[in-house]
């Protein structure tokens, strides 16, 4: 690994690059995972400072490729445990890929399309349970879990032959919460009697929706536990080429952490563009503040740390930034990561990117966000802020991907 930015590099970052060997992985032709924690809390787990990060894995019951299948992923779980890495599991259930309709890509795995719904939740509960299980009995618990990903409009959305009761789908089946929450339950419910230590964490796209007050994330959180769902943290994806307008934006998920106070909060994915191409083209994010360079990528790093460890109400729990392996090519959204196209590292990979955050000293953009017991008027201004400047919240707009 070239670097020319810092001497130091203080992570080993178990799954970052595809042709170079770097700390744990062989020479591989293929990326092996798609995160990896830059930061977490002391509270949490066995993490400490300086950081020792967190490889995020993700599984499918019936994977469509060969690295998000439970023996691949057990192999990455080992490896990254020698390193003294611990382990974040992102359990997808439906199968997910690109370039398919977002609908499309949420509903039930083939195998499990005939089920009914209470077989659908056993199958979601063995399934998870198995999953978790094989991580514990091979010595690799997973830290956290997550269920489902991203999922906005919920999980296993319906076949257009089904009713809105097969599944869990909350965008367009209004009044289907209740299903939603079973599901989450049944994984939550395979999570605890595999390992009762993990967090649970329940992830939302989260950019657009932040920059305008945060209306959906309170609605989503706040009614899933109101029906049963029982979880320990908000995972937040986080980016301004998805809709945040700065890194104060996270202060706008203020409404849900009031209402539900025993819940952590993970930035669970974040990252930001040390060059232009792909999809992030200049003006695509109205009124960017961060250069699509490799000091802003360091700058955009920076400052969330900093207000996720220092801003959140004393209940930030980690950072987690994404495609850190996508040098080259890039991924199809943007060139965000940790190395650039000739796999020179860049100054995120440094201890300039790593570095404990001074509370006292914020970086450029990082906040610590106003009290929860603030009166909720002095957030109004910036909220009609942000709605002037993208337009009005159109909840089935969710669906295409608008809401990332």
């Amino acid at each position: 690994l070239r670097r020319q930015h810092d001497s130091h590099v203080v992570a080993n970052l178990s799954a970052c690059t595809y042709r170079q060997r770097v700390g744990l992985l062989d020479q591989t032709t293929e990326p092996l995972a798609f995160a990896v924690w830059v930061w977490t809390s002391t509270s949490v787990a066995q993490h400490l400072r300086p950081p020792t990060p967190s490889l995020r894995l993700f599984i499918f019951p019936y994977p469509n490729n060969s690295y998000a299948g439970l023996e691949s992923v057990k192999r990455m779980a080992k490896r990254a445990h020698a390193a003294g890495h611990n382990i974040s599991l992102d359990i997808f259930y439906t199968q997910w890929f690109f370039g398919v309709p977002y609908g499309v890509q949420r509903r039930r795995p083939a195998p499990w399309r005939n089920l009914t719904f209470d077989a659908l939740l056993d199958a979601t509960y063995n399934y998870t349970r198995a999953s978790v299980g094989a991580l514990v009995a091979q010595g690799t618990p997973p830290a956290t879990v997550q269920i489902g990903n991203e999922i906005n409009c919920g999980i296993f959305f319906p076949d257009p032959d089904k009713p809105c009761s097969s599944g869990g789908e909350v965008c367009q089946c209004e009044d289907n919460w209740g299903n939603l929450a079973r599901i989450i339950a049944a994984g939550s419910r395979g999570v605890r009697d595999a390992y009762p230590p993990a967090n649970i964490i329940i992830q939302l796209g989260a950019s657009k929706d932040l920059s305008h007050g945060g209306q959906w994330a309170h609605k989503f959180y706040t009614t899933i536990a109101a029906a049963g769902a029982p979880y320990d943290a908000f995972g937040l994806s986080f980016y301004q080429i998805w809709g945040a307008r700065n890194v104060s934006d996270l202060c706008f998920i203020a409404d849900a952490a009031r209402a539900l106070p025993d819940k952590k909060i993970y930035v669970i994915e974040t990252g930001y563009p040390y060059k232009y191409g792909h999809r992030f083209q200049p003006g695509k994010v109205p009124g960017q503040v961060f250069p699509a360079t490799p000091a802003g990528q360091l700058a955009w790093l920076r400052a969330v740390l900093y207000t996720v460890e220092h801003g959140l109400w004393g209940r930030g729990a980690g950072v987690s930034w994404w495609g850190t392996e996508y040098a080259n090519p890039c991924s199809g959204d943007e060139c965000a990561a940790f190395w650039d196209a000739n796999y020179t590292g860049l100054p995120v990979l440094t201890d300039r990117g790593f570095r404990p955050s001074d509370p006292n000293n914020p970086p450029p953009h990082g906040v610590k966000c106003p009290p929860l017991d603030a009166e909720k008027d002095t957030r109004t201004a910036a909220t009609n802020r942000a709605r002037e400047q993208f337009g009005p919240s159109d909840r089935l707009r969710f669906l295409d991907g608008w809401w990332r």
